[in-house]
């Protein structure tokens, strides 16, 4: 649409056409110049747009392609705390401990009443510390990015809040919040009481959560890297798969569990095939860094075992294996 704006590229033209993928005001030149129709020079184009000072969709690709794909993924990356600490609002009404006690009882703790001052304290300091994970954040990273949401592409609000929208279209500046409340619903829904809500609604909500995750993801492609998206996808494909076999199987057995591992290794293999064909670049780069890493521990392990009488060695010596040179015979 058009907009009464200074072009944000060459800063002369004042009437201009808002691009929505890059969130910025630009003017008919600049814009042709900026998004050329051979694929690969907008591909060029659009790997411009992720700075490697704010790190971004590199490092979070390589991590979504060895994380393991299946539910139980977003209460572990998500926040764990919030799942143990909603543990306490999860009394049974009306139960029996054993002692002919008849009162509302924690499900996981049957010694626990939840009545009382001290279990009323908790619950609020619990409540609270919900409300910051699940309400505060994701209100806090919109509240931070929405007054500069026209000047994205700014040097100055790149290198402070870059971290937080890198990778993104602009348009989808937010989207970082949308992932923090879609794990969210998860951690509150695996933290239901299955006593409650009956085992099998419990997976039919995570279907439908992961099914509403695939229509929403697939209708705004938020990341810049396509193949980013698919992973997305695919990640919410899988959970929703994981919740089918568990309707199936009524989330009890253990015919349920090793086919869930079957599907959840399945999934895994699919997506490292994914990101082969896709990006091997990224697996490459995944194996050297693990290979320094090792390189590194054995140097550490070698001097600190053969050279542990002195402060600092000189790398130098060390050569490919990093310890043939621990017995020069300079050093006594």
């Amino acid at each position: 649409h058009e907009a009464v704006k200074p072009c944000s590229n060459c800063l002369r033209t004042a009437s201009v056409t808002y691009c929505r993928s890059e969130g910025l005001p630009l003017c008919e030149p600049c814009n042709k110049a900026l998004h050329p129709r051979g694929n690969a020079e907008k591909q060029a184009h659009l790997h411009e747009l992720l700075d490697p000072r704010v790190g971004g969709l590199q490092s979070m690709t390589l991590l979504s392609a060895v994380c393991i794909i299946f539910y139980q993924a977003y209460v572990l990356t998500g926040v764990r705390t919030v799942y143990n600490l909603m543990q306490w609002w999860n009394c049974t009404p009306v139960f029996d401990n054993g002692a002919g006690t008849t009162a509302a009882y924690l499900s996981w703790a049957t010694e626990q009443l939840c009545t009382g001052t001290e279990y009323y304290a908790i619950l609020i300091a619990n409540f609270v510390v919900v409300a910051f994970y699940a309400v505060g954040l994701p209100l806090r990273v919109i509240a931070l990015l929405y007054p500069y949401r026209y000047r994205l592409g700014e040097e100055a609000v790149l290198m402070r809040h870059g971290w937080l929208y890198q990778g993104y279209h602009w348009f989808a500046y937010y989207w970082e919040a949308v992932m923090e409340v879609r794990k969210m619903i998860f951690v509150f829904i695996t933290s239901i009481d299955p006593a409650r809500i009956g085992i099998l609604n419990k997976y039919c909500l995570m279907l439908l959560v992961c099914l509403g995750g695939i229509f929403i993801n697939y209708a705004q492609a938020p990341f810049i890297w396509s193949l980013a998206n698919t992973m997305d996808i695919y990640l919410l494909l899988a959970c929703g798969v994981s919740c089918v076999v568990m309707i199936m199987y009524d989330g009890s057995t253990h015919r349920a569990q090793w086919a869930l591992m079957g599907v959840n290794i399945g999934a895994f293999l699919v997506l490292l095939l994914i990101v082969y064909h896709r990006r091997p670049d990224l697996l490459t780069f995944a194996a050297f860094r693990a290979k320094q890493a090792l390189l590194g521990l054995k140097r550490r392990l070698c001097c600190e075992s053969k050279f542990e009488l002195f402060e600092y060695q000189d790398p130098s010596w060390l050569d490919d294996d990093g310890c043939s040179a621990c017995s020069d015979p300079a050093l006594g």
